[in-house]
């Protein structure tokens, strides 16, 4: 009797952390969508790896690994990325 018990109470546990399990994976991209960033304006020039991108009363720092933003320079974009420290990192760019 003893070892149902156990049984019972360790699946039990087992279905409880799978159900946590869910909704932190959920959680998790709700967070990760919410960090995403869009930004309209010219890239006006590039300083080293960055480029600058001038929209309505800033200028951010961007760069990429993942768009060639070198095809963009003088023209008005719009930019999707997040941020790490000062910079963003963008990784889709739209005319």
């Amino acid at each position: 009797m003893r070892k149902i018990g156990l049984i019972l109470l360790l699946i039990s546990a087992v279905t409880l952390s799978g159900c946590n399990l869910s909704s932190t994976a959920d959680n998790q991209a709700e967070k990760l969508q919410s960090a995403i960033i869009v930004k309209e304006g010219v890239i006006k020039t590039k300083v080293g790896e960055e480029y600058l991108l001038s929209t309505d009363g800033e200028i951010v720092n961007i760069t990429s690994k993942k768009v060639d933003l070198e095809q963009y320079l003088n023209k008005k974009i719009r930019v999707e990325g997040m941020y790490s420290g000062s910079i963003l990192y963008v990784d889709k760019v739209t005319e």
